[in-house]
């Protein structure tokens, strides 16, 4: 339980705009990537995948187009908790999102079902129990602190969800509380890395530093975590791809490609682009 409390009070510092930490962070509410575009172009079927969790969106879009198994990591613990609430909401309510903002105590009614199975589910659902009632009258505001909606909330809904749901019933997931802008080391080696934009994250890292040798760190991590020929798929959030110097670092051990461009707003522009690793 004192975890439990601790991360309550990570939340109430979040809320409150304090002492906000890059382990315990906001979550986003559904991904801003162009996922259906990513996915009708690269191929998950049987692959084991490694993927940034953030909202959950990606991981779910992997298993609905029948990806082996997915292991999931992210800088942000709390993005963990987020996703048994996804989870959830698509088991025993069926829906692909929860309820924005939590309102007509979405909380109480999906947490009545739950039955955890394992410890990590067990204390996501204590935190979540406790966060209904620190959390139930804090105002629309307050919840924007803690999670992102933006404002396309629906563009990457799945609306027929019955896959989804059939492996989450079964699925086991290993979550790494990892930073790929450090030195990492996992055991199991995937076919698929899926970055999100981290590279463009990693972009302000380098200003900040005047340095380019997180890249080196940053692409000897995926060429680490990857089989041979595996790919590493990372998406256009606000750029247009990545700077010439990932480029040119990454080119010792990936060849570049970019995905199909679409129309957006009225201009083209690639979802993303993949590396593929070759030596």
């Amino acid at each position: 339980m004192d975890k439990v409390n601790d991360l309550i009070a990570y939340t109430h510092n979040i809320i409150d705009g304090r002492c906000r930490n890059k382990h315990y962070n906001s979550v986003y509410f559904h991904s801003n990537e162009e996922l259906n575009a990513i996915f009708n172009e690269v191929d998950v079927t049987d692959k084991d995948i490694l993927t940034v969790l953030s909202s959950g969106d990606q991981a779910l879009y992997m298993y609905d187009r029948g990806a082996r198994s997915i292991d999931f990591f992210d800088i942000n613990k709390f993005t963990l908790y987020y996703f048994y609430l996804r989870v959830w909401t698509i088991k025993y309510l069926n829906k692909f999102y929860p309820e924005p903002y939590f309102k007509n105590n979405f909380l109480e009614r999906l947490l009545k079902y739950v039955k955890p199975n394992t410890e990590e589910e067990m204390q996501t659902y204590l935190y979540w129990k406790k966060f209904a009632l620190n959390f139930g009258a804090f105002s629309k505001q307050d919840l924007e602190e803690l999670y992102i909606l933006g404002t396309s909330i629906y563009k990457n809904k799945i609306y027929d969800i019955s896959k989804i749901k059939f492996r989450l019933e079964k699925e086991k997931h290993n979550f790494y509380n990892i930073d790929l802008s450090k030195k990492v080391s996992l055991e199991k080696k995937y076919d698929i890395v899926f970055v999100s934009n981290i590279g463009e994250r990693i972009l302000g890292l380098i200003k900040r530093n005047k340095s380019t040798d997180i890249i080196e760190i940053y692409k000897n991590n995926l060429f680490n975590l990857l089989k041979d020929n595996g790919i590493v798929i990372a998406t256009n959030v606000i750029l247009c791809g990545p700077r010439k110097e990932e480029v040119e670092i990454f080119s010792s051990n990936f060849v570049k490609q970019d995905l199909k461009s679409i129309c957006k707003f009225g201009k083209k522009k690639s979802p993303g682009y993949v590396y593929k690793k070759v030596r």
